[in-house]
Parts: structure tokens; C-alpha cells; sequence
């Protein structure tokens, strides 16, 4: 009977053990998915800046050659009324240069609207990216804030139960402990089950009569379902 206890103890801690290490997997499950997360909205706001500062770089480059072109317009304005030549020739050649910045200057302007506008819709859109970007970084931080603490406290926790499982082993007949491990390694873990109102808990496979009696009158022995083959022991 002392060993039968004992082995249920054991199964105890390792279910203990199991469930503190299936949080820890899902904190880190969590975390990836949050770090997944913010990788997205980082690489999203990072493209929309850069996107922004080319829209600069560009308006400020086509605002300087609009600058460029109306200094010529008005460098051929004034020597076209300002000319004592009365070469034909000489004043189509100025009035077809002023035509020809004329029209480079409509395009210009036409070129400078269309960045602005293109610029406009990425500020405007750059308020809820980055809020974006910056909301995931807040939610990622706390997660690993409280990842760090959930890892150092359920380590000590598995620590503590190494320990207990270890001494608890040492109580246990070899014989006993062999099939434990044996069946625990075979079962996912779960090597011993409790049978209430003559059902095993873990398959639900209700056991014959025989089984039962066996449970109850032979109580220093070890037991298996007949469905699971799991070590069985009466709740």
C-alpha cells in the first residue's frame, strides 16, 4: 500500500511539473507572437518613413529645379524686353527658350502637386502606423517583463519539485519504479489513474468486476487498465 501511495505522490508532482512547463511553453508561444507582431509594425513604419523622407528629398529637389526654370523665364523675359537687336532670328530663339521654360515649369508644378499629395497621404497615414508600431512595442515590452518573471518563478517552482521527485524516488521499490517510468514514458506522461465508481479516469474505460475486486483486496500490488494500460489505483 506504501508503495501505491507513493507512486500516486509521484505521478503528483510530475502532473505539477507538466502543467508548470505547458505555461511556460505558452508564455513563449505569446511572445513570439507578440515579437511577430511588432516585427510587422516596425517593418511597416520603417517603410513609411523612408517613404516620407524620398517624398522630401523629392519635393525639395523639384521645388529647386521650379526655382531653377522660373529664373530662367525671368533671365529670357528681360533680356527679350531689354534687347537693342533687331536680329528675327536672335528674338524667336528667346522667345522659344521662354516657351520651352514656360511649359518644363507647368510640368514642374504639375510634378511638385502630385509629390505633395503622395506626401500627404503617408503623413496621414503615419499617425496610426506608428501608433501602431508603437502600441506593439508597449505590448511586446510588458510580455517580456512578464515572461522574465513568470520563467524565474516557475524555474524555482520545477526546481523544488526535481527535488521533492528525487527524495519521493528514493522511497520507492526499485520493481515499482521501473514500471512507473516505463509506463509514464509509454502514456504521454500520465502513468497512473485513479479509478472512481469503477471508471478510469483518464480512458473512461469502465473496468470488469474482477478487476475491481482485485483493486481493493490486492492493494500492495500494481494494477493496469485493461484499455490504457496505465497503472490504476482506487480514488
Amino acid at each position: 500500500m506504501r508503495n501505491v501511495n507513493l507512486l500516486l505522490e509521484l505521478q503528483r508532482f510530475c502532473d505539477q511539473e507538466a502543467e508548470i512547463k505547458k505555461r511556460q511553453r505558452e508564455s513563449v508561444f505569446s511572445l513570439l507572437a507578440l515579437e511577430k507582431t511588432f516585427t510587422a509594425a516596425e517593418k511597416q513604419w520603417n517603410e513609411l518613413k523612408q517613404s516620407i523622407a524620398s517624398y522630401k528629398g523629392l519635393l525639395m529637389a523639384e521645388n529647386l529645379q521650379l526655382e531653377t526654370i522660373e529664373a530662367n523665364i525671368k533671365k529670357w523675359n528681360t533680356e527679350l524686353f531689354t534687347t537693342h537687336t533687331a536680329n528675327p532670328k536672335y528674338l524667336r530663339d528667346i522667345e522659344a527658350k521662354i516657351k520651352e521654360n514656360e511649359t518644363a515649369k507647368s510640368h514642374s508644378e504639375d510634378k511638385v502637386l502630385e509629390i505633395m499629395d503622395l506626401l500627404e497621404a503617408d503623413e496621414a497615414k503615419s499617425i496610426q502606423i506608428e501608433k501602431d508600431y508603437l502600441d506593439a512595442q508597449s505590448l511586446l515590452q510588458l510580455k517580456k517583463d512578464a515572461h522574465a518573471v513568470l520563467v524565474g518563478e516557475t524555474n524555482s517552482s520545477l526546481q523544488d519539485l526535481e527535488r521533492k521527485k528525487s527524495e519521493l524516488r528514493l522511497q520507492i521499490d526499485e520493481e515499482w519504479l521501473a514500471t512507473f517510468d516505463k509506463t509514464f514514458l509509454q502514456s504521454q506522461g500520465k502513468a497512473v489513474s485513479l479509478i472512481s465508481k469503477g471508471v478510469c479516469q483518464i480512458c473512461r474505460f469502465m473496468l470488469p468486476t474482477s478487476k475491481l475486486d482485485q483493486l481493493y483486496t490486492q492493494k500492495d500490488e500494481l494494477h493496469f487498465c485493461d484499455n490504457c494500460k496505465r497503472i490504476i489505483m482506487v480514488d
